[in-house]
């Protein structure tokens, strides 16, 4: 069955990942001013079965008001808000990220 993936972009080699991960979620949300912390680097060889693909996760708290302004959809982008207890079946390794990201959270916030 179709499964939802995490939204990223892929890193340009004239771009740091800190720009890269924050032009990311202004360009899939909207939201600007995020706090983002990085969570891990994932790079099983086999993330993906098509070519190799290192993912390097982050967090970002944003107020739910804020989350709630920028439901609205945007365009030519393909994406949906879940409730993290309502998560649907996930690609490739993602929900082994959204795990560990949601217990830092637990953890830290």
């Amino acid at each position: 069955g179709n499964r939802e993936y995490i939204d990223g972009a892929l890193l340009i080699n004239d771009e740091t990942i800190e720009n890269n991960i924050t032009d990311a979620v202004y360009d899939l949300t909207g939201i600007t001013n995020v706090y983002i912390e990085q969570t891990g680097v994932f790079s099983s060889l086999d993330r993906n079965p098509d070519y190799r693909v290192v993912a390097i996760g982050h967090i970002g708290l944003v107020d739910s008001t804020t989350a709630d302004i920028k439901r609205e959809d945007r365009e030519n982008i393909e994406s949906e808000w879940f409730k993290i207890d309502d998560l649907p079946k996930m690609a490739f390794d993602h929900e082994q990220i959204l795990n560990k990201n949601m217990k830092l959270k637990q953890e830290h916030y």
